[in-house]
């Protein structure tokens, strides 16, 4: 069996829920539609997540590098103190190397070779980038971080269930 008349077949069993739940019982027919359907679920839950995570990153660095250059502590700017510069410099090598693997990701996609497995890690490993990248950011906002007024606080917030779900 064909995996076109498979999905045909689904598509077509999506009219009726009798039919549906015919196909998806027998023994051929079933299990493959059921596995395409899963594999579907999960490599475009997890593109998504993957490629919405690098975004957030990117945005989060890019509101920490223009906060800590107007931002003052000291009589000098945030931005002035090395631990500040190593920990922007951390952040951003990290996000580098997360957005060459969403690059990858995208590649594999448009070359219809993205399977679900690839997709997933990226879930992991952006969502879990993503958390630590806001997290560290969040930090040189200071006490401000933790305000919604700032986008960092409501990212911070946010970005705490991308872990979960998908």
């Amino acid at each position: 069996t064909t995996p076109f008349l498979l999905v045909a077949a689904w598509a077509f069993s999506r009219s009726s829920p009798r039919f549906e739940a015919w196909l998806l019982a027998h023994p051929k027919l079933g299990p493959p539609i059921v596995a395409w359907r899963e594999e579907r679920a999960i490599s475009t839950g997890a593109k998504i997540l993957a490629v919405g995570g690098m975004a957030v990153i990117e945005r989060a660095l890019a509101l920490t590098i223009d906060y800590v250059k107007e931002r003052q502590a000291f009589g000098k700017r945030i931005l002035d103190f090395q631990n500040t510069q190593f920990v922007l410099a951390e952040c951003k090598t990290e996000a580098n190397v997360g957005r060459a693997f969403v690059d990858r990701l995208i590649g594999l996609h448009l070359e219809g070779k993205l399977d679900a497995a690839t997709a997933s890690m990226a879930k992991y490993w952006v969502s879990d980038l993503e958390c630590k990248i806001v997290d560290r950011c969040l930090q040189l906002f200071g006490g401000y971080g933790y305000m919604n007024e700032y986008p960092i606080g409501r990212m911070f917030r946010d970005t705490r269930v991308q872990r979960i779900y998908g």
